[in-house]
């Protein structure tokens, strides 16, 4: 019986590790997206609250904000955001990247979605930026894997290093939101 659940434990250890981490993929793209619910918010708060976070967002949300409906509640914006990630344990590589972010807003509740990613290699030739949309060179470092385990590994703390920090986007717009919601109440 013991070495029935180790077997099964270092199968699904086995398992665990040779699975790529998943980026997430709507129709061919990548895009990150999430719904949050506002009870007793209505579509037009939502609207507004949403309008004041992608402002307080982006230093100039007149640059930022491509498409503004509210009739319909929706807003679409642009921008840019960077991070600094360890991928190698050795060297600490900047990732810049612009993207498109739209914020549907029904009653109690808000889509927010990232979108169109564009990285923007800046190492490569420092004179003059390289955009590369993200699905490729998503779909690059992937075939870079075959059978190596620490290649796997790599790409999947790659892969982890772009979900958290384009879930934490969303999550920032989410708390702008929700600042906005709390002032208004005074």
């Amino acid at each position: 019986m013991k070495q029935l659940i180790l077997v099964l434990f270092f199968i699904s250890a086995i398992a665990a590790v040779s699975k790529a981490q998943d980026i997430p993929y709507v129709d061919d793209r990548i895009v990150y997206e999430h719904i949050f619910d506002f009870p007793g918010s209505s579509k037009d708060e939502l609207y507004s609250f949403s309008k004041i976070s992608i402002a307080d967002a982006f230093v100039n949300a007149n640059y930022v904000v491509q498409s503004d409906d509210s009739e319909s509640g929706i807003i679409v914006g642009k921008g840019v955001t960077s991070f600094v990630r360890d991928f190698k344990n050795l060297l600490k590589l900047p990732r810049k990247f612009k993207f498109s972010v739209r914020i549907d807003s029904k009653d109690e509740r808000v889509r927010i979605r990232l979108y169109d990613i564009i990285y923007i290699d800046e190492l490569s030739n420092p004179r003059r930026n390289t955009e590369i949309p993200f699905e490729l060179l998503e779909q690059s470092e992937r075939q870079n894997i075959g059978k190596s385990k620490r290649r796997l590994e790599a790409y999947n703390k790659k892969s982890e290093a772009y979900n958290d920090h384009f879930y934490s986007l969303i999550v920032l717009f989410k708390r702008g939101i929700e600042k906005q919601k709390t002032e208004s109440d005074w």
